[in-house]
Parts: structure tokens; C-alpha cells; sequence
């Protein structure tokens, strides 16, 4: 359905907060999944915000642990 031509229920992308461990540290990250946009890749962040380097360039994803995603839009079109 089409309002004030915006498609309602339904976002152009999607946002996963996620909380992982990446050499025993606790660290937090934003993703965003959007498939029209040009995103840059995640920021891996420490709890006490450092920027310890960029997810896919100086992280490799399977250095991250215990990867639990703890907010997220919904109806996206990631989902």
C-alpha cells in the first residue's frame, strides 16, 4: 500500500545492532543491509567506543564470537 508515496510497513533496508567478542573484548556493530544503497562496511567498535577497524577490511567476520543480534528494523528487506 502506497501513502504520501511511501511504501508503508516495508523499509528500503534494514539495521542490525549486533554485540559480539572479537579477541575477548566485547564489541558492538552496526550493519546496514540495503541492497540499492552504498553502505560502507561496519564499524567494530570496543563498549567504550574505539574504533578498533572495519568489518570485511581489517576484521575478518570469522574472528567475531558469540554474535547475537540485538536490535533490528522490521519488515525490511533483508528480513
Amino acid at each position: 500500500m502506497v501513502a504520501n508515496n511511501y511504501y508503508e510497513g516495508i523499509s528500503v533496508g534494514d539495521v542490525l545492532i549486533y554485540h559480539a567478542y572479537y579477541q575477548n573484548n566485547e564489541v558492538i556493530y552496526i550493519h546496514i543491509c540495503c541492497p540499492a544503497c552504498n553502505t560502507l562496511p561496519p564499524e567494530i567498535r570496543s563498549c567504550n567506543g574505539e574504533l578498533l577497524g572495519y568489518l570485511g577490511v581489517d576484521i575478518d567476520d570469522n574472528l567475531l564470537t558469540n554474535k547475537k543480534v540485538i536490535w533490528r528494523t522490521r519488515k525490511g528487506v533483508c528480513s
